[in-house]
């Protein structure tokens, strides 16, 4: 199964070679050699080349031919590994960016007692004082994900949410343009709905913040959907922040692909100014190519504003309104970067922030702002306002003196927050984003106060339990797991994995990843080295071969390969690769030293045409057309096969031996 190695000394001499002819390129700024025109160094490395400034007519910029992808899953590209050194990440070639984030929800007293401390700040005063949570689940005590919620008082509708990632929707009654007529009730009705599953309860105000309504058993996606809008401030103030974007934005959605959920994932650019600039809001709808969204993020250039306020009424309501967000079983989040509160003395808008996040809570569009260098603090108030009601966390730039955005990164702040934990700015946006998913099918996080059912009451909504006018679909499939310890047994005894992975020889597993057959055609392997590994510690590939290997021009099949060997990591396409688009004018795509070591977890997806790593030091991804050939595609030989082979501390050819892999968690994903 395994290919076999170049020797030592070979690989030696290549290595050697590359240094030399290294030597005679030109240095890129850094120190670093300048890689040949369209490579890239591991993580990406530096750009091939900057993306040409906007014209001065700032045209909106077009998916052409001549914006290359060159980073992300949509194209691949072959990564170098450094002759001389490694080349840092992505995230280590600009300076880090530092930021803390609040949850005011969370911590709900203190952004009372926030509140209470700036009664003349200049916002839109919407009346949070009176907050109720909201929180649906299924018969289960599963929490419910997207279910509408409505509330009427006295048989009038007063507010209408969707609920979150977690099962909750916030009500704040005396914020709603209706709250003359919470007042005059004591009690209200709440319609919960999902697909054709509804139901009514009645609660009385003020008898407990927490609110729980049971809603039979909801249909549900098998896998999550996450749409992403960045919405930023593109006004000249904004160019580092703008930068830093563009520099973190491919390591960002890899880590954010590699998630456990595996979400599909649909980006959008909405980027705004103000009035009497180039443009006043420019909005690139959903896409799921990320190549597409990067391209648009390259063209943007911070320029324009002048005086501190800009147009973000206007991006935001055209962001909540006018974008194709998926209407189910969606996790929605805008990540809005800024440095500047919007325009309130713009009295001709028809709208205004505090109106549109009523709007984004009856979508279940969550709001995670993120207040950049100098946003003083009317702009904190709002984006503190934003946050709170949506249901996301107040997000801020921290410095090693907090009054002085030129001191560095830190963990500083002159905004007006007690509780708040520092990170750096792309792992808290992927933070934000995987704890959202996190609680997708969850329990609830406090069992609330259930109301009194009255689900034969009339009202204005419709309740009650309704047939669906097709059979119940069965219930959706989920990842399975199961374990693989030192032994080398069958992994473990659980029945859900028995047709997906089976013990053939000692050491060597067959896994079925036929999606037509059993509905699962992605795998993952959580590796944990009990002690440092040695010789191949883990092979995986696409053939079986006897005893282990053999030279590669014995079998003419599909040899794609992931290999430990040692601490290095290897990735192989198969045989059909063009020599150009790979590292050694061979097989090899992705080459990764040190990269695990004893004690600690290494972890290795495979899917049609993709590879992921998540090591200790950072998370790869390749795709390639010329790697595991699954999902009914076709091998070198003209067969489909959907099976691959791995193998564990496994001997090689007798005179090469792996060791150092303790145990393996293997999850297998359904399809989508």
């Amino acid at each position: 199964m395994i290919t076999k190695i170049q020797s030592k000394v070979l690989f030696t001499i290549i290595v050697v070679a590359s240094i030399l002819i290294s030597a005679c390129a030109p240095i890129a700024p850094g120190g670093y050699s300048a890689p040949a025109a369209g490579r890239e160094g591991r993580g990406g490395g530096n750009e091939s080349a900057a993306p040409a400034e906007e014209s001065a007519s700032e045209a909106p910029a077009a998916a052409s031919g001549a914006a290359a992808d060159s980073a992300g899953r949509g194209d691949y590209r072959p990564r170098s590994p450094a002759p001389t050194a490694a080349l840092p990440e992505r995230s280590a070639q600009y300076e880090a960016v530092t930021a803390g984030v609040t949850d005011d929800n969370e911590e709900w007293q203190d952004y009372l007692d926030y509140l209470d401390r700036n009664p003349y700040i200049y916002a839109n005063q919407r009346d949070v004082s009176e907050r109720y949570i909201i929180t649906v689940v299924d018969e289960a005590g599963a929490t419910v994900h997207d279910a509408t919620v409505q509330i009427y008082a006295n048989n009038t509708e007063i507010f209408s949410g969707r609920t979150d990632a977690g099962g909750q929707v916030l009500f704040h009654p005396l914020a709603l343009d209706t709250s003359w007529q919470v007042q005059r009730s004591g009690d209200v009705r709440v319609v919960a709905t999902k697909g054709y599953v509804a139901r009514s309860e009645t609660f009385y105000r003020h008898q407990g913040e927490r609110w729980t309504i049971t809603l039979g058993e909801p249909e549900r996606l098998p896998y999550a959907q996450l749409d992403l809008l960045f919405l930023i401030d593109a006004t000249g103030s904004m160019g580092d922040e703008i930068n830093k974007l563009k520099a973190t934005m491919a390591d960002i959605a890899d880590q954010i692909a590699f998630l456990p959920e595996q979400p599909d994932v649909r980006y959008s650019l909405v980027a705004y100014r103000d009035r009497g600039d180039a443009f006043v809001v420019r909005s690139y709808d959903f896409t799921p190519n990320l190549g597409e969204f990067q391209r648009s993020l390259s063209a943007l250039r911070a320029d324009g504003g002048g005086d501190e306020p800009e147009a973000l009424n206007e991006a935001l309501h055209r962001s909540i309104h006018e974008l194709s967000w998926r209407s189910e079983d969606t996790v929605r989040l805008v990540i809005l970067v800024a440095d500047a509160p919007p325009h309130l003395d713009y009295r001709w808008e028809n709208f205004s922030y505090d109106t549109d996040m009523i709007e984004a809570v009856r979508q279940g569009i969550k709001i995670f702002p993120v207040g950049a260098s100098n946003l003083n603090a009317e702009g904190e108030y709002i984006f503190r306002q934003l946050a709170q009601f949506t249901g996301g966390k107040f997000v801020f730039l921290t410095y090693a003196d907090g009054s002085n955005p030129g001191s560095g990164p830190g963990t500083e702040t002159e905004h007006d927050v007690d509780n708040y934990s520092v990170d750096t700015l792309d792992r808290l946006v992927v933070r934000l984003v995987r704890d959202e998913l996190a609680k997708l099918g969850g329990e609830p996080s406090d069992s609330g106060t259930v109301g009194r059912s009255d689900s034969g009451q009339s009202g204005s909504g419709t309740v009650g339990q309704q047939p669906p006018p097709t059979a119940t679909p069965m219930p959706p499939r989920v990842p399975v797991s199961c374990t693989i310890q030192g032994t080398w047994r069958d992994c473990g005894s659980e029945a859900a994995t028995a047709q997906l992975i089976g013990l053939v020889g000692r050491g060597l597993y067959e896994v079925n990843l036929n999606a037509q057959q059993h509905g699962y055609d992605r795998v993952r392997f959580d590796i944990t080295y009990g002690d440092a590994p040695s010789g191949f510690s883990v092979d995986i590939g696409d053939a079986e071969y006897t005893y282990g290997v053999t030279p590669d021009s014995a079998h003419p099949v599909n040899t794609a390969e992931v290999q430990v060997v040692d601490d290095e990591l290897f990735v192989f396409a198969n045989r059909t690769i063009p020599a150009e688009e790979t590292l050694d004018w061979q097989r090899n795509l992705l080459w990764l030293p040190s990269v695990v070591k004893a004690g600690e977890t290494l972890s290795i997806e495979i899917s049609d045409g993709r590879v992921g790593i998540n090591a200790p030091g950072g998370i790869e991804v390749v795709n390639s057309p010329h790697l595991f050939q699954l999902a009914g595609r076709l091998d070198e030989q003209g067969q489909p096969d959907d099976t691959i082979y791995v193998a564990f501390n496994r001997s090689i050819d007798g005179n090469e031996y792996g060791a150092g892999v303790g145990e393996v968690v293997v999850t297998f994903y359904p399809t989508r």
